[in-house]
């Protein structure tokens, strides 16, 4: 409905894991003043789009004047009239009721491949799904392993917790394992991952409200930065190995939080750093030969380091900026 006659400056959009996947703009709709009029925005779902996602229905008003805007007998449906490719199906989605275990490569060629069979299943309250990693050898991934599955809780991915520089997974021109936009993973061990060193990737990410459990046996190199959690993320990584990365070995950014007991940074540009209201628990954590600082909080962070050590580094300790390092 328009209430004035003013031209309007609104939109609705539907969206999927914050991607917009279809919009409507007010230039587009049918809109008479001081009447209702009825308007459809359609969407058909292709492979490319985010799957396992809550989908969003957003009406925006983007005028900075005072325009009224009245909506009235929203509806959402679904057509379900698409085809499927292999692996999926439309409708209703699967409930897994035991719990399961996904053989890579036995049963799936790689740990994505494994993921995508569940983006049209839930898993039933306290039962887990296991993705393992049976043959550990030349596994090559060129896109990040990114778990966005509602259910992410309940997942694990496991290598080789016994030894994990056994099974190396080498990440070429990307990141390692991903999680964002609130979604969660249960569990990942047993791994060594690789990167090829460029600037624009990092080892295990957990982005905006994101949370991430690393088992005890996992090493992280050759990335960007070997642990980030930023915006509101949390990880917990105690026992983790982060080596030879380019700027940061362990890295809590924005109002996250990293849990590293035990950890060994080695040789990274800094060991282990929190900034921007960030915390960091590294007790009894070990920071050897950074290249810049071993540890180090600034911009309101606080790190708590009790029983930790840095050694070999060109500054092994630095708090700034309404930050403290408790040692």
């Amino acid at each position: 409905g328009k209430w004035g006659e003013r031209d309007l400056n609104f939109v609705a959009r539907i969206k999927a894991n914050g991607l917009v996947v279809a919009q409507l703009t007010s230039s587009e709709m049918e809109i008479i003043d001081r009447s209702w009029t009825t308007n459809s925005l359609t969407f058909t779902a292709t492979n490319d789009m985010p799957i396992g996602s809550a989908i969003v229905v957003e009406f925006a008003n983007l005028a900075t004047r005072w325009d009224q805007v009245n909506l009235d007998n929203i509806t959402f449906s679904s057509a379900d009239t698409g085809t499927t490719s292999p692996g999926t199906k439309l409708g209703p989605q699967t409930l897994i009721t035991q719990d399961a275990t996904l053989l890579v490569p036995d049963q799936y060629p790689n740990i994505n491949m494994a993921l995508r069979y569940l983006d049209d299943k839930q898993i039933k309250v306290g039962k887990t799904v296991t993705i393992q990693v049976t043959n550990c050898t030349h596994h090559v991934y060129t896109d990040a392993v990114e778990v966005a599955h509602p259910n992410g809780n309940a997942i694990r991915i496991i290598g080789d917790v016994a030894a994990p520089n056994s099974c190396e997974l080498q990440f070429q021109n990307a990141s390692g394992f991903v999680v964002q936009n609130g979604h969660r993973i249960g569990l990942i061990d047993g791994f060594h991952i690789r990167g090829n060193g460029r600037p624009d990737t990092n080892g295990i990410v957990a982005d905006q409200d994101a949370a991430i459990h690393l088992g005890a046996s996992m090493v992280v190199s050759n990335f960007n930065i070997g642990l980030l959690a930023a915006n509101h993320s949390s990880i917990y990584a105690h026992h983790s190995t982060v080596s030879h990365n380019r700027s940061f070995g362990v890295y809590a950014l924005k109002h996250s939080a990293i849990f590293a007991d035990n950890a060994m940074a080695a040789s990274n540009a800094i060991g282990f750093a929190a900034s921007h209201g960030s915390t960091l628990t590294i007790v009894e954590a070990e920071d050897v030969n950074s290249g810049n600082i071993g540890i180090h909080a600034w911009l309101g962070s606080q790190i708590d380091a009790a029983d930790a050590t840095s050694v070999g580094s060109a500054t092994d300790y630095l708090a700034e900026k309404n930050s403290f390092i408790n040692r």
